[in-house]
C-alpha cells in the first residue's frame, strides 16, 4: 500500500486540524496535524508512517476507504486516472452541448481592456468591421445546431454574443432569434453591456432572453472612466437602470464584478450600491467577482490581480463582517458547492471550460469556433457553417475537444488537475505559442488559500451565507 499521488493536504491548521482532499475521488476531510503529516511525509513508507505518527488501524482502513492510500502502483494509479477522466470527459462532450450566436462584432463602448480589441482591428482594415449577421446565416447556425444536438427533447441554451449583441440597431435580428429559439424549444440568454438593453423590454423574461451577464468596473466614478462610450462618456448610470429594469420582467442577472488593482479596494461601496439598488433582494440575481486579463492586448499587465492576489486583497479588506463574507464565499463557489451546514462538495472537471466540452460559437461570417474569446480569429476556427452546411476542421477540433487533464503532458502527475482543469488553452497559445501545454500560473498557492479560507469558515458558528447578496461564482461566459 502507498500514499495516493492525488493527495492534497491544506498547508495551514485550523484549530489544530488541516483539511484533506483527493484530488479525483472528491473525498474532503478533517483530520489531526498527525495524519496530514504523516500523509505529507514523502521520505517515510506506509508501513514506516504508521509507526512513526501512531496511525491507528481504525483510521488507516478510512484512509485508504477514502481513497488517500492506495493499492495501485504509480504507473497504475495514474492509468486508471487518466482512464476516468477521458471516460468522464466523452459523457460530458456527448450530453453537454451549448450554443452561441455572435449577432456582430461591434460594440458601442471602448474598454481599454477588451479582448476583441486585434480583431476589431483586422476587421477595419478588411473593410468588414459592422457587421451584423444575417437571416440567412442564422438560419445556417440553427440547421447546424439541430444536428450537433444529441437530445431534441433537452431544452439547450443559445447565448447571444457580441461585440455588443444587444444594440439598439441589431434589435430586427435579435427578435427573429428569439422567435427561431422558441420555434426550436431553446432557452436564450446573452452576454451584453446593457447599455442598449431598454430597447428590448418586450423580449425580456421567461419567454425571451431569460438571463444576462452584465460587467460593471467597480464603483460609478472609476467604472465611468473604463467603461466608455466612444465619446468618453460613461457607462455606469444607464446600465444600472436597465438592469433594475430587467430584473423587474423577471430576468435571471448574472453581475460581473471586473477587478483588478485600480478598484478591488471599492468592492465594499459596490456591495452597498447592490444593497441599496435592491437587487439582492431578487431570487433572479446573481453576482461573482472575476479579475481583468490584458493577456494579447497589451503589453502592460501591472493593472492584473493574479487570482492568489485577488483572494488576498478580498480577505484583508476593511469591510463590515457580513459583506467580506459573502464576497469571500463568492469566490469559494467556484471551486465547492458550498453553504453553512452543508459539507461542501468540491466542483471536479476534466477541462478547464466549456471550449473543450461541446460550445459552438457561431458567427456572423459562417465559421465555427469552440472558444469564446477566441471567436473571429483564424487561428482558432474550428469549422464553417454558411454557405455550404457545417464543416468541421475536425485536427483543430479534436485539438480543443481532447484537450483534457488526461492528456495534456504535466496534468496527470498533478493533485489539483480536476480542480484547475489545465488551465486556458487560449492563454497557454498567447503565451507560449502552444494551446498543449498546462497554463497553470499561481494555482496551486491560490488553491491552498482557498482551502484554509474554506476551512475557517467551515468552523466558524456564523450562519452568515453568500445568498444574502446574491454573490455567485460567474458562469456565463469568459467574457471581460
Amino acid at each position: 500500500m502507498r500514499k495516493s499521488r492525488y493527495v492534497i493536504v491544506s498547508d495551514d491548521s485550523v484549530e489544530n486540524q488541516r483539511l484533506l482532499m483527493h484530488g479525483v475521488t472528491g473525498a474532503l476531510d478533517e483530520v489531526s496535524e498527525e495524519v496530514a503529516t504523516f500523509l505529507k511525509d514523502g521520505s517515510v513508507s506506509v508501513e514506516e508512517g504508521l509507526e512513526k505518527y501512531r496511525i491507528s488501524e481504525e483510521t488507516l482502513n478510512v484512509l485508504e476507504q477514502r481513497g488517500y492510500l492506495t493499492k495501485f502502483d504509480e504507473a497504475e494509479e495514474r492509468h486508471h486516472v487518466s482512464k476516468f477522466v477521458n471516460k468522464l470527459h466523452s459523457i460530458k462532450l456527448s450530453a453537454g452541448v451549448s450554443y452561441m450566436i455572435v449577432v456582430t462584432y461591434v460594440c458601442n463602448l471602448r474598454c481599454h481592456y477588451c479582448f476583441q480589441k486585434p480583431l476589431v482591428e483586422e476587421e477595419k482594415q478588411k473593410g468588414i468591421y459592422g457587421d451584423v449577421i444575417t437571416r440567412e446565416v442564422v438560419d445556417a447556425a440553427f440547421d447546424a445546431m439541430e444536428k450537433l444536438r444529441p437530445n431534441k427533447k433537452f431544452p439547450y441554451s443559445i447565448e447571444l454574443f457580441g461585440g455588443e449583441p444587444l444594440l439598439a440597431r441589431n434589435r430586427p435580428i435579435v427578435t427573429y432569434i428569439v422567435d427561431r429559439a422558441r420555434q426550436h424549444g431553446y432557452t436564450l440568454i446573452a452576454t451584453s453591456n446593457a447599455t442598449d438593453l431598454h430597447h428590448y423590454k418586450d423580449v425580456l423574461g421567461p419567454d425571451g432572453i431569460t438571463e444576462i451577464q452584465i460587467t460593471i468596473d467597480g464603483a460609478a466614478a472609476t467604472h465611468d472612466k473604463i467603461r466608455i462610450y466612444a465619446s468618453g462618456k460613461g457607462s455606469f448610470d444607464t446600465i444600472t437602470d436597465n438592469i433594475s429594469m430587467a430584473l423587474d420582467l423577471g430576468v435571471r442577472i448574472s453581475l460581473r464584478i471586473n477587478i483588478a488593482k485600480y478598484n478591488v479596494e471599492q468592492l465594499p461601496t459596490v456591495v452597498e450600491h447592490i444593497q441599496r439598488k435592491g437587487w439582492d433582494k431578487y431570487p433572479n440575481f446573481g453576482a461573482g467577482l472575476a479579475e481583468v486579463h490584458y493577456l494579447g492586448v497589451q503589453d502592460d499587465h501591472s493593472n492584473e490581480l493574479s487570482r492568489l492576489d485577488l483572494l488576498k486583497r478580498v480577505a484583508a479588506l476593511q469591510a463590515p463582517y457580513f459583506t467580506k463574507t459573502a464576497l469571500l464565499r463568492g469566490i469559494l463557489g467556484r471551486h465547492f458547492d458550498y453553504a453553512p451546514g452543508r459539507p461542501p462538495k468540491p466542483k471536479f472537471d476534466t477541462a478547464f471550460c466549456n471550449a473543450m466540452k461541446g460550445h459552438y460559437v457561431f458567427d456572423p461570417y459562417g465559421n465555427v469556433y469552440t472558444c469564446t474569446e477566441d471567436a473571429g480569429f483564424e487561428r482558432a476556427r474550428v469549422g464553417t457553417f454558411f454557405p455550404n452546411g457545417l464543416n468541421f476542421d475536425q485536427v483543430r477540433l479534436d485539438g480543443w475537444h481532447k484537450r483534457t487533464v488526461a492528456n495534456l503532458p504535466d496534468c496527470p502527475n498533478c493533485e489539483y488537475l480536476q480542480m484547475c482543469g489545465g488551465g486556458c488553452a487560449r492563454n497557454a497559445l498567447l503565451d507560449t505559442g502552444d494551446y498543449w501545454t498546462s497554463y497553470c500560473t499561481d494555482f496551486k498557492d491560490y488553491f491552498q488559500k482557498v482551502l484554509t479560507l474554506l476551512h475557517q469558515d467551515m468552523k466558524s458558528n456564523t450562519a452568515a451565507n453568500s445568498a444574502i447578496l446574491g454573490l455567485a461564482p460567474i458562469s456565463a461566459s469568459c467574457k471581460s
